[in-house]
């Protein structure tokens, strides 16, 4: 029986690409926006917004992501800012959200934010 070669196991787990999903409790919420806005300004993004009956709308397609905000006010609501400041600048708002759920790589880069609300959900994805 040929010796294994241990070393070959831990290069294709180098090479394959682990992504994490994790959900961000609420107290975390104002830390978490922020740093997302600082390190994703201007990557490209899709929005997609779900309704309850889970039918999927793209809202807009690589458009540059500005920024996230976290509003604690009453049930507190999310804002997803694309486009460009000075041209073109679109907010969705998530009233009263739910949930909010990190896709990211095993380095930290963000893949795709999830926020979950009672009738809807709005999925960013970065795609560059």
């Amino acid at each position: 029986e040929p010796a294994q070669k241990p070393h070959v196991k831990s290069i294709e787990h180098h090479l394959e690409k682990i992504k994490m999903n994790i959900q961000i409790p609420r107290a975390g919420w104002p830390t978490v926006v922020d740093q997302i806005s600082q390190d994703n300004q201007n990557r490209l993004v899709k929005v997609e917004f779900l309704s309850s009956n889970q039918h999927a709308e793209p809202l807009a397609d690589e458009i540059p992501f500005l920024a996230l905000d976290f509003d604690p006010q009453r049930e507190g609501k999310i804002l997803v800012s694309i486009g460009k400041e000075n041209n073109g600048l679109t907010t969705h708002v998530i009233d009263a959200p739910e949930a909010l759920w990190l896709e990211r790589m095993e380095d930290g880069t963000a893949v795709a934010l999830e926020i979950i609300a009672e009738e809807e959900k709005i999925i960013v994805s970065f795609l560059a």
